[in-house]
C-alpha cells in the first residue's frame, strides 16, 4: 500500500489541504520547533542564531516571532520554565502531545503513535529515543524537513489538534501562542470545503 495512503487511514484523514512548501515555509517552521521546546541554557543560546535565520526570511512572521525572542532573553530562566510547565503540562487542553487531543486514553492512541512513527520511517526520518511522535515540537520539526506527501499526511491526521492547541495558545493569551500560530499561518493550514 502506498505510505501515504496506509498513514491517512491509520490516522483517520481529516482533509486538510496544505500547498507545497517553500524554503522559506520550512525554515520558518523550524524556528518554531525550536521555540517551542522546554526552554534551557541551549534554547537561549541558539535564540542569536534563530533571531539571524529570520533576519534573512522575507515573511510577515518574522516579527511575531522577534517578538518570543526578545521575550526569552529578556525573561529569568525560572520564569520562563514555570511559564513553559504551566502552558503546556498543567493545561491539558495546551497539551503538546497531539494524539492525546485526538484519542485521550484510548487504546488508538498507541496506534496512532505506531502510525505516525511508521510515517516518519517511510519519510526517511529518525525520531530521537524517549521523544513521542506527535510531540508537537518534533511535528514542526519534521514538517520542515519531510516530503510534501508526509507533510500532506502528518496535517491531515492531526492538522485539527495543532488549530486547537494554537487556539487555546491564543484564548489564554500565552506567549507561546504567536509561535504556533505563525508556523501555522506559514503552512497555510485550512480544513477542506
Amino acid at each position: 500500500m502506498n505510505p501515504e495512503l496506509a498513514q491517512r487511514a491509520a490516522m483517520g484523514g481529516q482533509n486538510t489541504v496544505l500547498p507545497m512548501l517553500d524554503s522559506q515555509t520550512r525554515l520558518l517552521v523550524r524556528c518554531a520547533s525550536a521555540l517551542l521546546r522546554y526552554p534551557d541554557d541551549d534554547l537561549r543560546g541558539a535564540v542569536r542564531n534563530i533571531r539571524a535565520l529570520l533576519s534573512e526570511m522575507a515573511s510577515g512572521m518574522v516579527p511575531v516571532l522577534e517578538r518570543i525572542l526578545d521575550h526569552m532573553e529578556e525573561t529569568p530562566m525560572h520564569r520562563l520554565q514555570q511559564d513553559y510547565a504551566r502552558t503546556f503540562d498543567l493545561d491539558t487542553q495546551a497539551s503538546l502531545h497531539l494524539s492525546w487531543h485526538r484519542y485521550g486514553d484510548d487504546p488508538k492512541r498507541g496506534r496512532a503513535l505506531a502510525g505516525l512513527m511508521e510515517l516518519y520511517r517511510d519519510a526517511g526520518y529518525e525520531v530521537l529515543p524517549g521523544e513521542l511522535p506527535d510531540f508537537l515540537p518534533l511535528v514542526l520539526e519534521f514538517l520542515s524537513e519531510c516530503p510534501d506527501w508526509a507533510a500532506h499526511c502528518l496535517m491531515d491526521g492531526f492538522g485539527c489538534q495543532m488549530r486547537n492547541v494554537a487556539a487555546h495558545l491564543e484564548k489564554t493569551q500565552s506567549p507561546y501562542a504567536p509561535v504556533l500560530g505563525a508556523a501555522l499561518d506559514a503552512l497555510r493550514v485550512k480544513e477542506e470545503t
